[in-house]
């Protein structure tokens, strides 16, 4: 299996303070890979950067192949971050629908019955809470069939049913698929039934990577 990540010696900063140091990993296609660490590690921006919602200062960046900004990118790839990427003044329906129209893809019927979000079609993104957002804010990533799904702390501020669900059926029939996901947390204990990659940051650097 060919690489679907790879950084090398990739460095981010901002203003005078570097989120990451001098990272290079890489990532085989059709595996979960975890990346862990505490609060200011470094996962979100190594998720920002992966996805282009941010720049490298410097270092060399590939994801699917492609290298950095190819907008081909943002085509393969699905991506939840702690905010979800929804427009509030419309409904759950009509914010699949629109994401959709992009891809000249559907709403996956499958991802909509187990996250059971079919229960609120009808009401405004801006009217639901953070949990409800964030399960609709999965199927949004899921639509277009991703080859990568990126996800930040995919577990926080939701319920356990929800988190066993993500983590016992979506993510497992994703990596079943041939597909790769990799989620940045600062815990991993959801997903850990799932043979793994672990990549450790502290302080913006690599510490550890293991294969489970």
């Amino acid at each position: 299996m060919g690489n679907i990540v790879e950084t090398v010696s990739l460095w981010k900063a901002y203003g005078s303070v570097w989120a990451l140091r001098n990272v290079s990993i890489s990532i085989n296609s059709g595996c979960l890979v975890l990346v862990l660490g505490p609060n200011g590690a470094g996962k979100s921006t190594l998720i920002k950067i992966l996805c282009g919602l941010l720049k490298p200062t410097k270092g060399v960046v590939r994801v699917l192949g492609f290298k950095h900004g190819c907008r081909e990118i943002k085509r393969r790839i699905g991506v939840v971050l702690h905010e979800p990427i929804l427009y509030g003044e419309l409904t759950v329906l009509e914010n699949l629908v629109f994401y959709s129209s992009f891809y000249n893809s559907k709403v996956d019927d499958w991802v909509v019955r187990v996250l059971g979000i079919d229960t609120v079609f009808r009401e405004r993104v801006d009217r639901l809470s953070y949990g409800w957002r964030k399960k609709v804010d999965l199927a949004r990533a899921l639509i277009h069939s991703p080859n990568l799904l990126l996800l930040d702390e995919p577990f926080s501020g939701l319920d356990e049913s929800t988190c066993e669900t993500i983590s016992k059926q979506i993510i497992p029939a994703f990596i079943e698929n041939g597909r790769t996901v990799v989620i940045a947390s600062h815990i991993g204990e959801y997903v850990n039934h799932i043979p793994h990659v672990e990549i450790m940051l502290a302080n913006g650097e690599v510490r550890i990577i293991r294969d489970m």
